[in-house]
C-alpha cells in the first residue's frame, strides 16, 4: 500500500515534468521564431533605407522592428519563467523518486528480515527433529 501511493506520486510528478518540459520547449520554439522573425525585419529595413524608400515606410518598418524587440524580450521572461518551472518540477519528480526509491528498499528489508526468521524458524525445527531422531536412533 505504502510502496503503492509512493509509485504514485512518483508518476504524477513525473506527469507534470512532462508537461511542463513540453510547455518550456514550445516557449523557446516561440523565443527562437521571433527572434529569426526581429533579424528578418531588420534586414528589411536595411535594405528599404538603402533602396530609398520614403520616410513614412521607414519609419513604420522601424516601429514594427522596434515591437519585435519588446516582444523578444517578453517571450525572454517567459522563457526564464517556464526554466524555473522546469528546474521546480525536477527537483520535486527527484524528491518523489527518491521517496519511491527508499520506500522500496525498506519493504526489501522487511521481506528480507521476514525470509531470515523464516528460514530460523525452519532451522531450528529441523534441527529438533534432527536431535530427536537422533536421540531415537542412539537408544
Amino acid at each position: 500500500m505504502v510502496r503503492k501511493i509512493a509509485k504514485n506520486q512518483e508518476q504524477v510528478a513525473a506527469r507534470n515534468l512532462l508537461k511542463i518540459r513540453q510547455a518550456f520547449d514550445e516557449q523557446c520554439v516561440r523565443l527562437n521564431e521571433l527572434g529569426d522573425y526581429r533579424e528578418q525585419y531588420s534586414k528589411k529595413l536595411a535594405a528599404t533605407g538603402e533602396q530609398g524608400v520614403g520616410a513614412m515606410e521607414i519609419n513604420n518598418y522601424r516601429v514594427f522592428v522596434e515591437q519585435l524587440g519588446i516582444a523578444f524580450q517578453q517571450q525572454q521572461l517567459v522563457v526564464e519563467r517556464f526554466q524555473s518551472e522546469l528546474n521546480q518540477a525536477n527537483q520535486e519528480w527527484t524528491k518523489k523518486r527518491t521517496h519511491t526509491q527508499a520506500v522500496e528498499k525498506l519493504i526489501e528489508g522487511f521481506s528480507s528480515d521476514e525470509q531470515f526468521t523464516e528460514n530460523s524458524r525452519e532451522q531450528k525445527i529441523l534441527d529438533e527433529y534432527a536431535m530427536r531422531s537422533g536421540f531415537k536412533l542412539g537408544n
